[in-house]
């Protein structure tokens, strides 16, 4: 599993234990998913120029989210993460995304 190294851009999201653990569970489904080497996704990596999601690997990821964080996440995410032309973001956007829908659960 991805050590937080600044160097690389890889830092844990926060320092509370509800999200620290968001950004390497991310990185490793998008390597998995991707087949592409844990410490080359940063946070400002691009979802679908950089890694090549479609829509069955967001598919996936919406799956993964909903079991091992136990938020909803249904269409809202697309939305969530989307840059201003439209096209899904960064895997830094999904992580804030995340968190945010933790949080949520969390506080009510």
């Amino acid at each position: 599993m991805n050590t937080p190294n600044p160097a690389l851009g890889i830092r844990p999201a926060t320092e509370n234990g509800l999200t620290r653990d968001t950004q390497p569970k991310l990185v490793a489904l998008l390597s998995s998913v991707t087949e592409r080497a844990e410490d080359t996704i940063l946070l400002e990596t691009r979802l679908v120029e950089d890694l090549d999601l479609d829509s069955l690997a967001m598919l996936e990821i919406i799956v993964f989210l909903e079991e091992e964080f136990g938020i909803e996440v249904e269409d809202e995410l697309r939305e969530a993460v989307r840059d201003s032309e439209g096209e899904l973001s960064t895997v830094g956007a999904l992580i804030s995304f995340v968190n945010h829908r933790r949080a949520d659960a969390v506080n009510g």
